[in-house]
């Protein structure tokens, strides 16, 4: 299916938010994403790195987005987290595709960039399968971690 990929205005975050948190709800429901919570999310990335924001659209209707942010390291510039998601009516049809070739072309041309570095679930084959497919590989050099902080402050206060 062909979508539109065009970037993202700030009129769209609104709509943008709603598309992610309906993906959310029925593919990832593991995150409890609201609307304002994914509007702060969304509105976060875009303040940062406008440029990197790119919307899909079907028939005008928005039904997808991918926005990152870009940041120099001792090799280059790399892609950096951000999210990428489609609508599940219209995912495996080549939209979330034709985002990922329109960051990576846009990236490469006006930053040089290199890489994404991204995580995503490994408890379930979506997305994770579909990464490896086209290509990535699970870094064998990096640990995703993360810690509450009040309990990382409790643990090094017992410790004085």
């Amino acid at each position: 299916m062909h979508s539109d990929i065009k970037p993202i205005q700030p009129k769209d975050i609104t709509t943008i938010a709603t598309v992610y948190v309906t993906t959310y709800k029925q593919i990832y429901n593991n995150e409890a994403w609201t609307q304002k919570t994914a509007y702060d999310m969304l509105s976060y990335w875009y303040q940062h790195f406008p440029d990197l924001a790119f919307k899909a659209v079907v028939n005008k209707q928005i039904v997808g987005a991918f926005l990152a942010g870009i940041k120099p390291w001792w090799d280059g510039y790399h892609l950096i987290d951000g999210e990428l998601f489609v609508l599940p009516s219209y995912q495996k049809k080549g939209i979330g595709t034709q985002l990922l070739k329109h960051m990576f072309t846009f990236a490469q041309e006006k930053y040089q960039a290199l890489t994404w570095d991204m995580y995503t679930y490994n408890c379930s084959p979506f997305p994770l399968q579909w990464y490896k497919d086209i290509g990535f590989e699970i870094s064998k050099d990096w640990t995703l971690l993360s810690a509450d902080i009040a309990c990382v402050l409790k643990h090094i206060s017992l410790k004085k």
